[in-house]
Order: structure tokens, then sequence, then C-alpha cells
């Protein structure tokens, strides 16, 4: 295996990563958020738009240029490494916005690596779903990678992978 393709693989499985990470915490800030206003007893422009930002960020895959897919893998995952960190923050706004750019970036770079490289699609989301179960397993259900004090952890991971 070349080393291009192992970086690329790699590459891959740390934006799957981070993208179930980010999914697992957009829904439960969205469950914050409509919880909250589910108690106040009104649904405002804020709590119907929330619902709607999420599934903006779920149509920004089709986004994803068709013949530069190498421009947009590697400014989609440098947006993933940026935002990723964020989600760390134990705060419900930064953690939510944060979420919504890792999930709309990850859904660039996974439609555009499903266009340049559809061989590496299938290993590379399989790592990253073992990643995340033995992340869970380790702190028994509970992500210990998106607790606040594993953010400077973070901020070094994302560092090497945006160097990677």
């Amino acid at each position: 295996m070349s080393q291009a393709r192992l970086a690329r693989i790699v590459e891959a499985a740390a934006v799957g990563l981070f993208f179930i990470q980010a999914l697992r915490a957009v829904i439960s800030a969205l469950f914050g958020i409509l919880y909250d206003y589910g108690f106040e007893g009104s649904v405002n422009a804020w709590s119907v738009g929330a619902v709607g930002l999420m599934a903006v960020a779920f149509l920004a895959p089709l986004l994803s240029p068709r013949n530069h897919a190498a421009f947009a893998l590697t400014g989609a995952a440098l947006v993933v490494f940026a935002a990723r960190p964020v989600l760390n923050v134990n705060e419900l706004m930064p953690r939510y916005w944060a979420g919504l750019v890792v999930l709309a970036a990850g859904g660039v770079y996974l439609a555009a690596l499903i266009r340049s490289a559809p061989d590496i699609v299938a290993p590379s989301l399989i790592v990253a779903l073992a990643l995340d179960q033995v992340l869970r397993a380790l702190g028994n259900t509970y992500d210990l990678s998106i607790r606040p004090d594993f953010l400077s952890t973070q901020i070094a991971i994302s560092l090497a992978l945006a160097l990677l």
C-alpha cells in the first residue's frame, strides 16, 4: 500500500469519525434546544430554524464539485479538522454550530471521496466506526473525546491530521 493511499485512508477515517461524533453532538444539542423551547410553551423562529439548519447541513454534499475532487477533499478535511475541537466546548451553541460545520464539510468530503477514490470509502468508514465504538466503550457509552478536558489533545490531533 502506498503512503499516499494510507494517508488518504487515515484522513478519511478521521473525517468519518468526526462526522459520527458531530452527528451525535448536533442531535443532542438539537434535543436540548427543542426541549428548552418546549418548556417555554412557544415555538419560535429559532427552534424551527435549528431543525432547518441541520437539514441544510445534510444537503451540503450536493455542493461537492464534480471535477475538482482533490481540492474538495483537502478543503473539506481542513474545515472538519478546524471545527472538530469546538465540539469539546461544553456549551450548547458553540457545540451545535461546530457540529453543523463538521456535518456539512464531512458530507462534502465523503461525496468527493466517493467520486475520486470509491475503493477507500468502505475501509475508512469501517475504521471510523470501529474507532467510535472503542472510544464509546472506554467511556461506558460516553465518548471521552468529546469531554472538555480532552480539548488540548483534540487540538493536537486535529493539527496533526491537517499536516498529514
